[in-house]
């Protein structure tokens, strides 16, 4: 009896000893993992938790780990299977705490824009885990997308009384106070978000927004330049349309050209913006009588969406144009139609051509000297086959060469409109123009 009793209890110990042996190399091997993560090292991490479910396929803590590694790499679908199985999984709550289960399921559904479900596993976190403030953000931000503004300001403002440094929900509770037309509101919060963290350069879009709507529009355009500062802001678009747009309403329009000129350059064809951006930039090209140059952005807003505002209305009152057909011309032809022009033009002005260059597919110089008296004049044509507008520095380049040949005279063709700021630079460089009147003449009857 005292053998057998001596044998069970080795037997026991044994047993025991095991027990304790795996339990350290699972804590350590947990510790590993949970390291790995931490420094973002998710190959080794999940190739090590693949190997340990491959062995015990209902090890819910490895499941765990993985599913928390995938997520942290940006793999929603293959981290929401894993989180599934969990679930159904009868040890699952035992090893890990249900509200930071059903926090994890809600951010991957959120990422996959599965919106519905991703509320409901928020809203089971904020009962398994009330201090969870992210939780009440998330739940907030939800409602918020789905416009139900007043249940999205009650989670906001749970989350911000559980967690007064919460700036995002500060954020987005002055964002829902703008929407809904309470400013004063709406500029508390969002300051609030600044004092917590500085560099939330988003704030200060809103805080812009907030000054244009109060008519404030010089600080409208100082909170936007702070805005700028963040380079990658998905809203940079708006910002500078606000600019521009603020600039606009305070009569500065060289600035709001600016602007507009810089947003026709970055928006994308397909960016609802393109269009409110075409419309406001030929409004200005208009305002500094830059004809041409506005009569081009409308052709292109009207091809592009006749029907949007008075497009059609205002593009009209352009196409009847008479050089229209001449900037057409002009847009498509080839170098030797170019040329052949510029030889029946200069015949015309009796004006004979030494030599031609072209400066890149665009530009043509051409020197020319008077049959008579042999005086020294030039020619720059430019056209553009895009209708992109082009910079002043071209035309004033172009009175820089004039005066260093000894030019007295110049004429100077382009389907851009520089009427102002070439008279500008020809009294300037002390440059004769050919009037732009006899200069369309010469076009019309030549081209």
């Amino acid at each position: 009896m005292l053998e057998f009793l001596l044998i069970a209890g080795s037997i026991i110990l044994i047993i025991f000893i095991i027990i304790i042996f795996k339990s350290l190399l699972k804590e350590r091997s947990l510790e590993r993992i949970e390291k790995h993560i931490k420094e973002k090292n998710y190959r080794y991490a999940t190739t090590f938790l693949s190997k340990v479910i491959k062995k015990d396929p209902q090890n819910v803590i490895a499941l765990w780990y993985l599913a928390k590694c995938y997520e942290a790499m940006g793999k929603n679908k293959e981290a929401l299977p894993i989180l599934r199985r969990i679930g159904k999984s009868p040890y699952a709550f035992k090893e890990i705490k249900e509200g930071d289960y059903h926090l994890l399921l809600g951010n991957v559904l959120y990422k996959l824009d599965r919106k519905d479900e991703a509320i409901n596993e928020f809203l089971l976190v904020t009962q398994y885990s009330p201090a969870n403030s992210f939780a009440y953000y998330m739940a907030g931000k939800l409602f918020f997308e789905k416009r139900d503004n007043d249940t999205a300001l009650k989670f906001l403002l749970k989350a911000i009384t559980i967690n007064k440094n919460d700036y995002k929900s500060h954020l987005l509770v002055g964002r829902i106070f703008y929407y809904i037309g309470l400013l004063n509101k709406a500029h508390t919060y969002i300051t609030n978000s600044i004092h917590i963290n500085k560099n939330c350069y988003i704030a200060y879009y809103y805080l812009a927004l907030i000054e244009f709507k109060r008519g404030n529009y010089t600080k409208a355009i100082d909170y936007a330049e702070v805005a700028l500062k963040d380079e990658a802001s998905e809203k940079r678009l708006k910002i500078l349309f606000l600019i521009g747009n603020s600039y606009e309403k305070l009569d500065d329009i060289n600035n709001a050209i600016k602007y507009y000129e810089i947003l026709s350059e970055e928006t994308p064809l397909s960016h609802p913006l393109k269009k409110e951006v075409y419309y406001h930039l030929a409004i200005n090209y208009e305002k500094m009588n830059q004809t041409i140059n506005a009569m081009l952005i409308w052709k292109r807003l009207y091809y592009m969406a006749p029907t949007y505002k008075d497009v059609s209305e205002r593009y009209l009152k352009y196409s009847s144009i008479e050089n229209e057909e001449i900037i057409r011309k002009i847009i498509e032809a080839s170098e030797s139609e170019i040329l052949k022009w510029v030889d029946k033009i200069l015949k015309k002005l009796a004006l004979e051509k030494i030599s031609h260059n072209f400066v890149s597919a665009n530009v043509i110089e051409i020197n020319a000297s008077e049959i008579s008296s042999k005086f020294s004049t030039s020619v720059l044509i430019h056209f553009n086959r895009n209708l992109d507008i082009v910079d002043v520095g071209i035309l004033e380049s172009f009175f820089e060469r004039l005066k260093l040949m000894n030019c007295k005279r110049g004429i100077y063709i382009c389907i851009t409109e520089f009427t102002s700021k070439a008279i500008s630079f020809s009294s300037r460089y002390a440059i004769d123009l050919i009037p732009r009147k006899q200069l369309l003449k010469l076009l019309r009857s030549n081209v």
